[in-house]
């Protein structure tokens, strides 16, 4: 008996010696191209479900079966590598990041595709472009940076307006700005959209639409140039389309970036003007010739010059200073295979050139990316802004010098005159006192914005993928303005103020069907959505004249003796589109782009509320012909044909744009442009 159970635990050792010689322990650490750690990496034994993740550290440890020799390393936003450990047990893993290929990608309406792949004319600007050159906003890191683009700022004042044209102005009643779209989202305001109404309607300042945005959080910028890239966009397409990508979290560890710039502007060169003798003198000299030879007897203004020989007063030097622009920013950014956060918080302070003048805003941005199984997806970006623009009136359209502002008042206030006098109303060349007018004067307007981008993203089958796109758009801006008796456009009135606001908001859902497929040499991308937007807004004004006194402004408004109507405005638009798009592409040297957009809105005629745009574009890739690619100096050559439709036609603009015969190389490095860029435009 003994002996039959020393037989059976021998045998069972046996079992189990065997089965332990069935799997092998192998180890590693998984690093990235900086030598860094990589955290949850995922680990496959080839064509098996044994998966492990790797440690904070980068460190794996899985076991193979019998007979397995290949292991699978994969990681969001890097390539993925197959190694074979048939004779290892441990091994160091380096991934490379898929940033390089992801360069070769730009982003186009409703999805993405490689740069040689465009058809359309379509421009980028990278994240180490857009800030070279630490730009305040966003619309100023574009400016002298992308070809056919003109980036002009409308007013010097800190947080001004700026106006772009792409290849000019092709809309006649529809406006001239491009349309933003910024992470998949349409942005549905504008400049003069964003600002409320000011006292007289001469002043033309107005605000930047897209202040709100951080160009520290901003990933790239894409431009749409011509019809047949913009078609897509339909009716809002006619002068071009900015797509605005933002930051997202990078894989790895997670990273802590705080950037600030500090600097300094100043007027770069002030108007020679008299000084106070010289005016003194010439005030005398215009009275003498006067009484010579018009037969007047006027007294001399100045019977004794010399009283100001000392005196250099000169008003440009009261109003304006050496203006400090500080702006902070921190972020955080990290990624996993289990998605990736990046969080922005920033911090502007720019003061104006002219005294009291400035910019504040303190702004928090947040992308979150999940990935719920190997189907699902979810993601959002948002961007929550508040700041506050103190104005000074400096551009106006009137021609008189008591209310044009104070750039034009530092130059005609006599220099003779150096106390800080109140406005008394005598004279016509008497204006207000400039230093007075830039601290006396209110003109604050205060603006809140949110901006929310979200998704959600199936993977129907591996070709077929669905995305459901749901957008959120919010502003709200309010000015106060208040001019005292102490100025010109106050003395008569006895006080002059002003609250007036507006808000906005637009609701955006896209739904988004995309089928990718290659056949051999034979590729397809079919794109199909439909869209529904809804905008509203209103606004209102409410101003007052004739104050007791000027101690709380315009906070005081129902105090005045002269209470003007309450002006009120509001409005809705609703536009729904249906839309869709091949790409075809030939042994990766002849592409072929169809696109065609149905664009139905409430801004359009009764009789004809729906409008149709098509494009087509087609890509000869000469450089992977063998005539060409044996040329050793050439290394891209393609050439483009395209065909657009796009406008306003509901509203009464159209325009519409052909490309031919556009070839585009590098030669030695640097990229060449064959033939007019547009050849017709009508």
């Amino acid at each position: 008996m003994k002996k039959v159970f020393v037989f059976i635990l021998l045998f069972f050792a046996m079992i189990a010696i065997e089965g332990q010689a069935q799997t092998r322990k192998v180890t590693g650490r998984i690093l990235d191209e900086a030598g860094l750690p990589i955290t949850e990496a995922t680990v496959t034994v080839k064509n098996t479900k044994l998966t492990t993740l790797s440690n904070n550290k980068g460190d794996f440890s899985i076991d193979l079966p019998a007979g397995a020799k290949t292991i699978v390393v994969t990681y969001v936003g890097m390539e993925s590598l197959e190694l074979n450990v048939a004779n290892k047990t441990s091994i160091n893993v380096s991934l490379r990041s898929t940033a390089s290929a992801l360069a070769d990608v730009v982003v186009i309406g409703y999805g993405t595709i490689k740069k040689s792949d465009l058809t359309g004319s379509a421009q980028r600007l990278n994240r180490e472009e857009i800030m070279r050159d630490n730009p305040g906003n966003i619309l100023q890191a574009m400016q002298g940076k992308l070809a056919g683009v003109n980036v002009t700022q409308n007013d010097g004042a800190p947080g001004a307006g700026i106006s772009i044209r792409i290849r000019g102005s092709n809309s006649f009643l529809g406006g001239t700005e491009p349309l933003y779209v910024i992470d998949g989202v349409p942005f549905n305001n504008s400049s003069s959209g964003t600002t409320p109404e000011s006292l007289g309607g001469d002043e033309k300042q107005t605000l930047n639409a897209l202040a709100f945005l951080d160009p520290n959080d901003i990933e790239s910028i894409d431009v749409l140039k011509d019809a047949s890239a913009t078609a897509i966009y339909g009716s809002r397409g006619a002068n071009g389309v900015v797509l605005i990508t933002t930051r997202k979290g990078k894989v790895g560890k997670d990273k802590v970036e705080f950037n600030s710039i500090l600097g300094l502007a100043e007027v770069s060169k002030k108007i020679r003007m008299l000084n106070p003798m010289e005016y003194a003198n010439f005030q005398n000299l215009s009275f003498q010739n006067a009484n010579k030879y018009d037969g007047t007897n006027y007294s001399l203004l100045f019977p004794d010059p010399s009283i100001y020989e000392n005196d250099n007063n000169n008003w440009q030097d009261r109003i304006f200073r050496q203006a400090l622009t500080q702006q902070y920013s921190i972020n955080v950014n990290g990624a996993s295979d289990a998605g990736s956060h990046n969080f922005t918080l920033g911090y502007v302070d720019q003061e104006g050139v002219i005294q009291t003048s400035g910019y504040k805003k303190l702004n928090l941005s947040f992308n979150l990316n999940r990935n719920i199984s190997k189907v699902f997806r979810i993601g959002t970006s948002n961007a929550i802004s508040n700041s506050t623009t103190r104005g000074v009136k400096t551009g106006t359209d009137k021609s008189d010098a008591a209310s044009a502002g104070v750039v034009r008042s530092a130059l005609t206030y006599p220099a003779t005159i150096s106390a800080l006098d109140e406005y008394d109303g005598l004279g016509d060349d008497f204006i207000t006192n400039p230093y007075i007018y830039v601290n006396d004067v209110l003109n604050r307007v205060t603006a809140t914005n949110i901006f929310s981008s979200n998704f959600l993203e199936a993977t129907i089958h591996k070709n077929l993928k669905f995305r459901q796109n749901i957008g959120f758009n919010y502003g709200a801006n309010t000015r106060d303005q208040y001019y005292p008796r102490t100025v010109f456009e106050g003395f008569a009135s006895k006080g002059w103020g002003l609250k007036s606001d507006n808000n906005w908001s637009s609701i955006v859902s896209e739904s988004i069907l995309t089928y990718n497929k290659k056949v051999n040499n034979h590729s397809f991308t079919v794109t199909a959505a439909s869209t529904f937007e809804q905008n509203m807004g209103s606004s209102k004004r409410s101003e007052a004249k004739t104050f007791p006194n000027d101690l709380l402004k315009n906070e005081n408004l129902q105090s005045a003796e002269q209470i003007l109507p309450i002006v009120t405005n509001k409005y809705q638009s609703n536009l729904i589109s249906f839309l869709g798009r091949v790409n075809y592409t030939y042994a990766d040297k002849f592409v072929l782009s169809v696109s065609h957009r149905n664009d139905g809105s409430s801004k359009f005629g009764k009789d004809n509320k729906w409008a149709a745009f098509s494009s087509a574009g087609l890509a000869w890739k000469l450089h992977k012909e063998s005539f060409i690619n044996k040329i050793d100096a050439i290394s891209e050559f393609i050439l483009r044909a395209s065909y657009g439709q796009t406008g306003n036609q509901g509203i009464g603009s159209y325009a519409s744009l052909s490309k031919l015969a556009i070839y585009n190389y590098t030669f030695n490095g640097a990229v060449q442009t064959g033939l007019a860029d547009d050849v017709f435009a009508g």
